[in-house]
């Protein structure tokens, strides 16, 4: 894991010397590729986080289309179309996560809640004492039940919000350097040789009598 990490951060920091990557102005240890254009600026800043992600997913749709339309994007529309499926399923994460970001839980349920627990913390005791009838069991059942109704409504506000700072919230900030990551290595892979691709055609073109030949051998 150290290896691949310090790995990350060399390629990360070659392609931030090259001007490909830039830094967050909020989070410097948060970095970005590419840097954004002063019209691109513009169209960005009146909008609400949210829309500006919307955005953004509806440059990148354009831009494959134009790519494609052009000829400078020479994929078949079969594959072609898996990216606008991985575009629509990111978006659809997006969107579930702003639901639960901000949907807030019910204050009145939260409230009773809380109520429940600590009616149950004081007459837990109670209840105990009545089944066991011992001066050393009644106070360590006690405890035990009810650390774990506590412990349970604690993990259970956690979950409620997952997207923060905490150490029990997820690692957006790594998820991030993970993607911008594999982003940059795709960036310096080197480029397609079409070459190689025209060799392929040749191989195949000159293969395909011997395998269709073959291929009536076992049918026939």
């Amino acid at each position: 894991e150290e290896e691949i990490l310090s790995k990350s951060m060399e390629t990360v920091n070659f392609l931030t010397k090259s001007g490909h990557i830039t830094q967050l102005r909020s989070q410097p240890t948060m970095h970005v590729i590419g840097n954004l254009t002063y019209q691109e600026r513009l169209q960005l800043e009146p909008l609400c986080p949210e829309d500006r992600v919307f955005r953004v997913s509806a440059w990148l749709v354009e831009l494959v289309i134009m790519e494609h339309q052009m000829g400078r994007l020479m994929t078949h529309a079969a594959v072609l179309s898996r990216v606008f499926q991985e575009l629509s399923d990111g978006m659809l994460g997006y969107n579930q996560a702003c639901k639960i970001a901000f949907i807030p839980f019910p204050f009145p349920f939260a409230q009773l809640m809380t109520l429940v627990i600590t009616l149950w913390v004081l007459i837990c005791p109670i209840v105990v004492d009545v089944f066991c009838r011992s001066w050393l069991v009644t106070p360590f059942v006690s405890v035990l039940v009810a650390f774990s109704y506590v412990g349970m409504n604690h993990i259970a506000i956690d979950l409620e919000m997952p997207f923060g700072l905490g150490i029990n919230h997820l690692p957006l900030s790594q998820m991030h350097e993970q993607f911008v990551d594999f982003v940059a290595d795709v960036m310096l892979q080197p480029p397609f040789n079409k070459d190689l691709l025209d060799s392929f055609k040749q191989i195949d073109s000159a293969m395909r009598p011997l395998w269709r030949r073959n291929l009536g051998l076992f049918t026939g």
